[in-house]
């Protein structure tokens, strides 16, 4: 297949030390949802994950979080399409007594990713 993108820049496996010092690793909330900022800062989101594969969205709020209408929804509408999951959209991590899935225990799941 002929490359129909060019200079779409080198994909990089990240690594703890990549983590600790990728440049936009980490995207502030605010600036994505700020129409100030919205547009360098989604290039560098989109940049990091094209790079990278990840990124870290600091300060969502976190006081909505039916599916409907929670934060997360709003990011990542900026993002791509969301992808329905027998999870649903999004999910609510949360700590549920006597619960018999991981997610929903106090248990620290560490960095990784559902149903790929």
């Amino acid at each position: 297949m002929a490359n129909r993108l060019p200079n779409r820049g080198q994909r990089r496996l990240w690594t703890n030390t990549t983590i600790e010092t990728a440049e936009h690793l980490h995207i502030q909330y605010e600036d994505l949802i700020n129409l100030d900022h919205r547009d360098q800062t989604l290039f560098y989101t989109l940049k990091q994950l094209h790079t990278y594969g990840i990124v870290v969205i600091k300060g969502v709020p976190t006081k909505k979080t039916d599916n409907a209408d929670c934060s997360l929804r709003e990011v990542m509408a900026l993002i791509g399409e969301i992808r329905n999951t027998f999870y649903g959209e999004t999910w609510n991590v949360r700590n549920v007594p006597n619960s018999k899935n991981v997610a929903y225990t106090d248990v620290n799941l560490g960095l990784h990713a559902d149903l790929l």
